[in-house]
């Protein structure tokens, strides 16, 4: 393997190391950010606007970053794949972007419920106007288009990375989590996990592409 073969490699690992990194925090702000609207204040930890400032803030900052592990994933098709690789890059931008918008927007709406003494449910972005369902759309779009990129990237041979990448793709692990939960899971798990659940398939998407490009790197040195 020639030197810029090896860091091209090495920098595609790092960037889906980053990416899963990104969205453990995502995930993990979720998770707080909906104990602000779903636990009683008095049995919280901390304070409700503390929980809910920080979730924002991280959330809205490392939520884009899935962008990396998109174009890594980009990255490692042939360049003669121009196309390929521009469609998995720039969907997965989006996927980034709309997605950190979505978390930012989602804490200011249950800023604003909570500070008039009301209790904010994820039903709600429906009855609050157009702009959560809106962005909604547009991520969920972004990320169809982006999936079906890598599936056919990855199934047809274009790509460097084993075709467990693609199966185990953001838009399948969700469904995966959701089904799960909501069949096997309790009322008050479903209510945190399944609003949770984009982010959490991230985690799992960026980590196996991280896992199996490090693999893939071993192999061609060995």
């Amino acid at each position: 393997m020639v030197q810029g073969e090896s860091e091209t490699r090495r920098s595609i690992q790092s960037w889906l190391w980053m990416a899963g990194f990104a969205a453990i925090v995502a995930s993990t702000c979720d998770l707080m950010m909906l104990s602000v609207a779903i636990v009683p204040p008095a049995e919280l930890l901390l304070s409700p606007n503390l929980l809910l400032g920080v979730s924002a803030l991280l959330g809205t900052i490392s939520i884009p970053f899935y962008a990396m592990g998109y174009v890594a994933i980009a990255r490692s098709l042939d360049p003669i794949h121009s196309r390929l690789r521009r469609t998995i890059e720039s969907s997965g931008m989006v996927v980034g972007i709309v997605g950190g918008l979505i978390h930012a927007i989602t804490a200011l709406f249950i800023y604003r419920e909570q500070s008039s003494g009301g209790v904010w449910a994820v039903e709600d972005a429906l009855r609050s106007g157009p702009l959560l369902p809106t962005l909604w759309a547009i991520a969920l779009v972004a990320s169809v288009v982006a999936t079906i990129a890598v599936i056919l990237a990855l199934f047809t041979g274009r790509g460097s990375f084993p075709r467990v990448v693609a199966i185990l793709n953001p838009i399948a692990v969700t469904v995966l989590i959701v089904g799960a939960v909501l069949g096997g899971g309790s009322e008050e798990m479903a209510e945190f996990v399944v609003p949770a659940a984009p982010n959490l398939a991230h985690i799992i998407f960026f980590l196996v592409g991280a896992v199996s490009a490090g693999k893939a790197m071993r192999k061609v040195v060995t």
